[in-house]
């Protein structure tokens, strides 16, 4: 039962994304204590039971992000249904923004990432230490062909060679709904993401972890373990363009979206 509700804090969070974080995190944890004040009152309670209670993890967020009352759970989640009809107009309007900046984006972000390139000094990076290469193939599959060719799946030791790279993914063209698999991946019974080297064995710091460099580069409610019933265990490059940047996300070692472009990235030794 912890499980599935740390499954619903997460969810509820990724609804969240585009909340402040200050906001958000106070929101959370008001909520998390009022969850576990009842879980404590009611152990028999399930996760139905929760839902019907507390709500969905989309109403609730909803409710949240239309309420100018963030003090307490009760308040927000009380003004649901209100807001619902307010979403549906708001939702209406986005999308026909959406159209209108898409095309803002997609113009923009390819020459942004290559101002950053010429902005930073190269240093130790190297452009024949990496390669991008766009091919439908599997995570365990992208790890072998690294292996075979002499090097590994992308794996960042800094965000100066994060940037770095990016500027590289913009140079090649490669931007627009690509999915890149890089050297990240997380064990099925575990929620903790490391980089592993050519042989697949881990190392270093979690990458998901607090405090590091890493946090800021997953994106909203990221990573989340599990999508639509599959688990998701490897780390994937995608461009966010609800925050008009790259960022991480958690993705199925096999599984492949047609309407999706995948590749990955290799890191050579240097």
């Amino acid at each position: 039962m912890s499980r599935e509700i740390e499954q619903y804090y997460k969810q509820i969070e990724h609804s969240l994304f585009t909340c402040p974080k200050r906001k958000r995190t106070s929101f959370l944890r008001e909520f998390r204590g009022s969850v576990s004040a009842y879980v404590e009152e009611h152990p028999q309670a399930t996760m139905q039971e929760l839902q019907s209670i507390f709500g969905t993890p989309e109403s609730i967020a909803e409710a949240f992000l239309q309420s100018d009352e963030f003090s307490t759970t009760k308040k927000v989640i009380s003004s649901k249904r209100r807001i619902a009809r307010i979403v549906l107009i708001a939702i209406s309007v986005l999308v026909a923004a959406a159209v209108i900046l898409g095309a803002v984006y997609v113009i923009g972000k390819y020459s942004y990432w290559e101002k950053k390139l010429a902005q930073e000094e190269a240093g130790e990076f190297k452009k024949e230490n990496y390669e991008i290469v766009v091919s439908d193939i599997s995570w365990e599959d992208a790890l072998a062909d690294a292996k075979a060719k002499g090097g590994k799946l992308a794996c960042f030791e800094s965000m100066e060679e994060y940037r770095f790279v990016l500027g590289l993914i913009a140079e090649a063209d490669q931007v627009e709904n690509m999915y890149y698999s890089l050297g990240g991946r997380r064990d099925s019974y575990d929620d903790t993401y490391y980089w592993v080297d050519a042989d697949n064995k881990p190392y270093g710091k979690p990458l998901n972890g607090k405090g590091g460099w890493s946090e800021e580069c997953w994106g909203p409610g990221e990573p989340n373990l599990i999508y639509k019933d599959r688990q998701e265990t490897v780390v994937v490059l995608y461009y966010n363009n609800a925050e008009a940047r790259w960022a991480w996300y958690d993705g199925s070692a096999t599984y492949r979206n047609p309407q999706k472009t995948y590749g990955y990235i290799i890191e050579y030794r240097k």
